[in-house]
């Protein structure tokens, strides 16, 4: 028996016999056109039309859009309560100021209307209602702001049209509504990036996948385009870019920059701890400046250095990110604390970064130190690292992390293992994760025998040739030389 798709029944169709009769089937008779073609290959074994994965298919795109839309109406819905909790807080902030000034007028009256202890105590009451009260308003901002971020986020959500393949030169018209992603092994000597005249919706994002840095040369002159996280590039050259901008991603190394017109702006604290040479023959080159304070946000270092830590530092929202292949060195002497749920230090690429000094390491939350590449090499000589509330304190998801001594304590919440040393379980037994430890000392956790990679508590983190040996007095485990 064969099968056949029967006349539209308004926005659906019915599968149809050859004899004329109408399939019996389970769930909906009147299906979709992909969902009635998909079935109707299957049934005349046929290779059916994936068009779950296809997202330009309307039933794909259908459902993402309304995905997308019932996201926006959310953050639209969190958005106005936080305008009205942040009015509210407004306007309880007007009244104590109002009643604060009528308060001091009364103080300062001749004679005073009332005495020193009733002004003292109701205006501390006053001046905390509205120091809570512009606490909420900003945290209400600040909510509203990412309200606002997640909806322009999710309205360019819809597939961009990616690119993997690129010749000597690339020119992009503009019929991509949300964008071009750009995502390849950029092999040729020097690539060019053309754009039509028209604005391309959504912008252009450009990555090299490939092991070895690329010359690019960007020709755009009516649109955003961004060099994605975690490229390498020998020459950047930019021709021309929107005045909005061209922005170079956290993560990013460039060796050399030429910049002849446009606005080139860097999401670091530094330019120079992400491109090596700068060379503005017209237009501009600038830094994040919201993160020019690294105590105050993120630091990105993409560039071989040695950092050198002698003031104590409190610092929020901080993740110390490496990306450039070469070697670095971190020699921390005072006493680093985070006191957001970030990480300190994390590197990509092809690292090799050494820790030394005898400074203390603390974190809320997160692994401290965290190897996040196949490539990367972390080598920890000396330091008290203190970690709370999380599983881990030392994490290669990738790459190999060396322990030569230190201090190591952790602190995970209730009820959840204590894994001071880890390593992402699916890369540690495919090799290309793992912890190896020399010394140390490792409070209540021993290395050589733990549950990180295996129940049983057979995991073994200490190199051929040593040993750990518990210390009862001070309850901990010190990898030594076993002689």
């Amino acid at each position: 028996m064969a099968f056949k798709l029967s006349e539209k029944i308004g926005e659906k169709y019915r599968i149809q016999t050859d004899k004329g009769g109408f399939l019996r089937q389970m769930g909906p008779r009147k299906l979709s056109k992909d969902r009635a073609e998909y079935r109707l290959a299957l049934l005349n074994g046929e290779e059916p039309y994936d068009y779950v994965n296809d997202e330009t298919s309307p039933e794909t795109s259908a459902a993402n859009q309304a995905a997308i839309d019932n996201y926006i109406a959310s953050q639209s819905a969190s958005k106005a309560k936080y305008e009205a909790s942040s009015s509210a807080s407004q306007a309880v902030y007007n009244s104590c100021s109002q009643s604060l000034a009528e308060l001091d007028e009364l103080y300062h009256a001749d004679p005073p209307q009332i005495d020193q202890a009733t002004y003292e105590a109701s205006s501390s009451v006053l001046l905390t209602s509205m120091s809570k009260a512009e606490t909420t308003m900003s945290r209400c901002a600040a909510s509203m702001s990412k309200c606002d971020t997640n909806i322009e986020n999710a309205a360019s959500n819809a597939p961009a049209t990616t690119i993997t393949e690129v010749p000597a030169t690339l020119v992009l018209d503009n019929t991509p509504k949300k964008g071009y992603k750009i995502e390849a092994d950029f092999t040729a000597n020097e690539v060019t990036i053309i754009e039509a005249n028209e604005k391309v919706e959504g912008g252009i994002s450009i990555k090299n996948t490939g092991d070895e840095p690329a010359n690019l040369v960007i020709n755009v002159g009516n649109s955003d385009v961004t060099l994605a996280t975690n490229s390498e590039w020998d020459t950047v050259t930019v021709e021309s870019v929107a005045d909005d901008t061209l922005t170079v991603a956290t993560y990013t190394h460039i060796k050399k920059l030429v910049v002849k017109k446009g606005r080139v702006w860097v999401n670091n604290a530094l330019v120079e701890d992400c491109v090596d040479e700068v060379v503005v023959e017209g237009g501009k080159v600038e830094a994040n400046p919201e993160i020019v304070n690294p105590t105050k946000s993120s630091q990105f270092i993409s560039k071989p250095s040695v950092v050198k830590v002698g003031n104590d530092l409190s610092i929020g929202n901080l993740v110390y990110g490496i990306i450039a292949s070469g070697h670095y060195v971190w020699e921390n002497n005072a006493n680093i604390e985070m006191t957001s749920k970030t990480s300190a230090i994390m590197t990509r690429g092809s690292v090799d970064l050494e820790l030394k000094g005898a400074g203390t390491w603390r974190c809320p939350a997160n692994p401290l130190v965290w190897a996040a590449s196949e490539k990367s090499k972390i080598r920890i000589y000396d330091g008290k690292f203190f970690n709370g509330n999380y599983a881990e304190c030392i994490y290669a998801e990738l790459g190999t992390i060396e322990i030569f001594g230190g201090e190591f304590h952790n602190v995970p919440e209730e009820g959840q293992k204590n894994f001071l040393l880890n390593c992402k379980d699916a890369n540690y037994k495919a090799g290309k994760a793992n912890i190896v430890v020399y010394g140390g000392k490792f409070y209540g956790f021993d290395p050589a025998a733990n549950a990180a990679e295996s129940a049983d508590m057979t995991t073994n983190f200490v190199a051929e040739g040593y040993k750990s040996v518990y210390n009862e007095e001070g309850d901990y485990y010190e990898v030594v030389k076993d002689e």
